[in-house]
């Protein structure tokens, strides 16, 4: 077990936070020109992956690297994988697939009823030339940088009140730092399972694979069913419930959701039980966590940068717009 002098502070993690969310707001304004400048000189899915590559390596990835390259590696819990987990991880990422689809779906349905337009929008794959493109970008990069952010940084740093709060609170950055309503309870809830494996195995490396594995599929799948359903003519369009089939499809979306959870829960509850049993592992106690005005001044600004852009996706979704 890593000592908690050895981790980031809050007052660290606070500020990396509030980086990240500078970079969003900075990637949300100038992707747009940045995008029409690099289309000059190459390819659609080349643009992106230059933009992205903008704001992951230095607004999340960097400042945790700085820290490590400080503090040792294992400060962030960048410790090698059990050749076991990445087994688990394989099959953990293929089981939050149909987890996320359930509770996705069954959201995006209660936002409907509320008077929301979600958008569903996702990474518009055209050719296999752009798959590997695409896995890097929504996958690789994702999957590697925010972890180092959200589980490196964040985690270890509020692990000082306790490791379940921590798991919890980096879980609740996590899916603020992605900005969308209709991703929002899929973000928080894979937040903690990223958080748990992580404390879990003591391996920031075990969530990365999993983290990549999860997104890279999601591309998989949208590549494969949405080339499928452009050569038959099936492209569905109108509200979720009517695309899922009304109530009986809600049903089956409540038991897909509770059965892949369970079997996520069980695989959870296993890694644990076999790292306990042979290491001794015991959560970091409660304690109470006070922050000085420093902490909690950065910490707001923060949550009302990222506010901010939680409001602009509110209007979208309302249609207000475009």
């Amino acid at each position: 077990m890593i000592s908690l002098e050895n981790r980031p502070g809050i007052l660290r993690a606070n500020a990396s936070f509030l980086l990240a969310g500078a970079g969003l707001v900075a990637l949300n304004f100038a992707a747009p020109y940045a995008a029409a400048f690099l289309l000059r000189y190459m390819g659609r899915m080349q643009a992106l992956c230059v933009i992205n590559l903008c704001f992951y390596l230095p607004f999340l990835a960097l400042p945790a690297v700085l820290f490590a390259g400080r503090h040792g590696a294992d400060s962030l819990r960048l410790n090698p994988a059990r050749l076991s987990d990445v087994f688990w991880c394989l099959v953990m990422a293929a089981v939050c697939v149909f987890f996320a689809n359930g509770v996705s779906a069954l959201w995006t349905i209660l936002l409907e009823s509320l008077g929301g337009t979600p958008s569903g929008a996702g990474l518009d794959v055209q050719s296999r030339d752009d798959l590997l493109m695409a896995i890097f970008v929504m996958g690789v990069l994702p999957g590697v940088c925010e972890e180092l952010l959200m589980r490196g940084v964040v985690l270890g740093a509020y692990e000082c009140g306790g490791t379940r709060r921590a798991v919890l609170i980096s879980a609740a950055l996590f899916a603020l730092l992605h900005a969308s309503v209709e991703g929002l309870p899929v973000q928080f809830l894979m937040g903690v399972v990223l958080g748990f494996l992580a404390v879990t195995t003591q391996s920031l490396y075990v969530g990365m694979m999993l983290h990549t594995a999860y997104n890279s599929f999601l591309v998989l799948i949208s590549f494969t069913l949405g080339g499928a359903a452009d050569v038959a003519g099936l492209t569905e369009t109108g509200s979720m419930l009517e695309i899922v089939g009304g109530a009986t499809g809600v049903i089956a979306l409540g038991v897909e959701a509770l059965i892949a959870g369970g079997i996520l829960v069980a695989i959870l509850r296993g890694v644990y039980l076999r790292r306990a049993r042979e290491e001794g592992l015991e959560p970091v106690p409660k304690s109470p966590m006070p922050m000085d005005g420093v902490q909690i001044v950065v910490l707001i600004s923060a949550l009302v940068t990222v506010a901010f852009l939680y409001g602009q996706d509110v209007l979208s979704l309302m249609g207000v717009l475009q």
